[in-house]
């Protein structure tokens, strides 16, 4: 589908960096590669985060210049705790050396609106054989069914909202604002608990979804890399508050950077278990 993205997932960014070298090999066999050129194609770049040894390189102002945009209306779309710690976040980048920059990305509505559209549409034509045969679990026939349901204009009419709000945060805010990264908590509410019975059956409630992924669509739905970094706790349940970078395409070492700043300030509260087995560490000098 045009919403399936790669990406790592870890425990550490040293480790998100490591897969990131992996993930992003050049592959001149690869379909993209030969219809695009692999000049188009650069490949990983964390020279400017780590010398010759590996070692990160260490700058007494080490985010001087860098400059962080902030749709804030956005921003403080989320549960009272969540938007405490991510301002914590926030101002320790600037801390750092980071200017903080108000930026506006208007039509929000109408683009993640285009992006539930072109997710349903895909995933209905993607498992359509699978729901006939009646092997899905209830909701993700629920989804499949809705999928189904959606016509080519209405595609048609995402996709034109897709190469708008591209043109946007691309263009008119990377570029033509300088901006080096676009920063949002992660989720749009505290980890929400899953219905009665979802165990058995699965559930389908697209209001909680929505609250939760209010900050997804931009990176999925345009394919620009983004970064989740924990920066606290909730205080009910213990799990992570995230925060997340937004960066243009091929600036992953930026977006790396920043996030590297975050953990160290972050004081893990949950040790590796005992049977913990580290499979990179023979790989890191």
């Amino acid at each position: 589908t045009t919403v399936t993205k790669a990406g790592p997932l870890a425990a550490t960014i040293e480790d998100v960096a490591l897969t990131h070298l992996l993930l992003g090999q050049v592959d001149p066999k690869a379909h993209y590669t030969q219809m695009i050129g692999e000049e188009y194609f650069p490949p990983p770049v964390l020279s400017s985060l780590f010398d010759s040894s590996g070692k990160y390189v260490i700058r007494e102002m080490p985010l001087e210049g860098t400059r962080i945009g902030v749709f804030w209306d956005h921003f403080r779309h989320t549960d009272d705790e969540i938007y405490e710690e991510s301002l914590k976040a926030l101002k320790y980048l600037e801390k750092l050396g980071a200017q903080i920059v108000d930026i506006s990305i208007p039509h929000l509505r109408e683009i993640h609106l285009s992006h539930g559209i072109t997710i349903l549409s895909e995933f209905g034509i993607g498992w359509e054989r699978e729901f006939y045969q009646k092997v899905l679990e209830s909701n993700t026939q629920i989804t499949v069914a809705l999928g189904k349901t959606i016509k080519s204009i209405e595609v048609f009419a995402a996709a034109k909202v897709r190469r708008y709000a591209k043109n946007l945060i691309c263009d008119k805010i990377f570029v033509d604002m300088n901006i080096d990264a676009i920063a949002s908590p992660m989720l749009g509410e505290a980890v929400p608990k899953p219905g009665k019975g979802y165990r058995h059956f699965g559930e389908t409630d697209n209001e909680k979804i929505y609250r939760a992924m209010r900050y997804a669509p931009l990176a999925n739905f345009l394919g620009l890399p983004g970064l989740s970094v924990p920066i606290g706790y909730e205080q009910k349940t213990g799990l992570p508050i995230g925060f997340q970078l937004l960066g243009n395409a091929w600036t992953e070492d930026k977006l790396i950077d920043m996030g590297i700043h975050l953990e160290q300030r972050l004081e893990r509260k949950s040790p590796p278990p005992k049977n913990y087995y580290d499979v990179l560490a023979k790989f890191v000098v």
